[in-house]
């Protein structure tokens, strides 16, 4: 029997983390578990790029981007990224190029969708911990996600299985 998350918050709400509501599902895969890798960036999706064409090893990719308004990553970045074997991305911040990231294997939560992006600056820092949506993001957590919610747990939960 596969759990969703509303099951986890049931059994395990004193080791897990729920983020706030906002962040939409426009990727392919709907219900996901892996474990995650952190990227904060401002302005910035150069290093964004190099991460997804790196071995993703079934990792969920977050990013803070810090909310801007700006679109951070489109079709030809989510294809490297699932091409790279990256099961999702957890962007606080937009995407674009949505009806192509739906036919993707590939799990994409965003705030939005929004079609322009700015130019870049370059900033950018990998593997460091992130505060968005009420949850503390840190490497190697294990991201569990559906319809229902997004939740953090430090470790894999005993008894479940990745969706």
């Amino acid at each position: 029997m596969v759990l969703g998350t509303a099951d986890i918050c049931d059994r395990y709400a004193d080791l897990i983390q729920v983020a706030d509501p906002g962040l939409h599902n426009f990727g392919g895969i709907k219900r996901i578990s892996a474990p995650i890798e952190t990227l904060k960036i401002y302005r910035d999706n150069t290093r964004f790029w190099e991460f997804l064409s790196e071995p993703g090893q079934e990792r969920i990719l977050v990013v803070d981007a810090g909310g801007d308004l700006s679109a951070v990553m489109g079709d030809k970045m989510a294809t490297i990224a699932a091409e790279s074997g990256w099961k999702g991305m957890l962007i606080n911040g937009y995407v674009r190029d949505t009806e192509v990231l739906a036919q993707l294997p590939l799990a994409v939560w965003a705030l939005g969708a929004y079609p322009m992006k700015k130019a870049f600056q370059a900033r950018a820092q990998s593997s460091v911990s992130l505060d968005f949506h009420s949850v503390h993001w840190t490497p190697g957590d294990q991201l569990y996600a559906d319809a229902d919610g997004i939740l953090l747990a430090s470790s894999a939960l005993p008894g479940f299985d990745p969706f």
